[in-house]
């Protein structure tokens, strides 16, 4: 008997359990039959050593201990696989996006600070053959660098507080994705 026609068999013979233990247990011997065949195995001579499709069905039947180690190995299959390497590079992608925001931040918060800080000390050092026009134009300065350092500031705090939930949902839209076997109800 070939995978497929194993495969379908089975899912009829399993027909009073939940579809999601029907899922985990095709995917299972999916699994089992694809690495035999990896080994080096005729597929049909497992499929065979494997027993009948009723003492099978029987067998995960009375075996809930079975049905439970299956459905925990079936969540650490390939789409575990897939979710934990998704996660990791969308983890990578938010930390260099943090650390690209942490560093402009830094640049504006700092250039802005300086050109107030320059813009003070030149009114400070006020000479009386300095015009009003000059004066106006420092004190924009200062008032250009603080807003400079503000919006920074506030560029930081908005990243940080939004970016955690966005992960978040964007992470548990994959597992649910992938918990449905690629199949979404949007």
């Amino acid at each position: 008997m070939r995978k497929r026609e194993f495969l379908n068999k089975l899912k009829q013979g399993l027909q009073e359990m939940s579809k999601s233990e029907i899922e985990a247990i095709l995917g299972y011997y999916e699994e089992m039959i694809h690495d035999a065949v990896d080994s080096g195995e005729n597929e049909e001579g497992f499929i065979d050593r494997l027993g009948t499709v009723g003492e099978i069905v029987s067998t995960i039947e009375n075996d809930n201990e079975f049905v439970a180690m299956i459905k925990e190995k079936h969540g650490k299959g390939w789409k575990g696989a897939i979710s934990a390497t998704a996660k990791a590079i969308g983890m990578f992608i938010v930390v260099i996006m943090s650390i690209t925001v942490v560093s402009v931040a830094i640049g504006l918060i700092g250039g802005g600070m300086g050109f107030a800080v320059i813009a003070v000390v030149r009114i400070i050092g006020f000479d009386s053959t300095v015009s009003t026009y000059l004066v106006l134009m420092r004190v924009a300065n200062i008032v250009f660098g603080i807003g400079l350092a503000v919006l920074a500031i506030g560029l930081c705090n908005w990243y940080f507080q939004n970016i955690r939930s966005a992960f978040k949902y964007l992470t548990g839209k994959l597992d649910g994705y992938l918990n449905k076997g690629g199949k979404t109800n949007e």
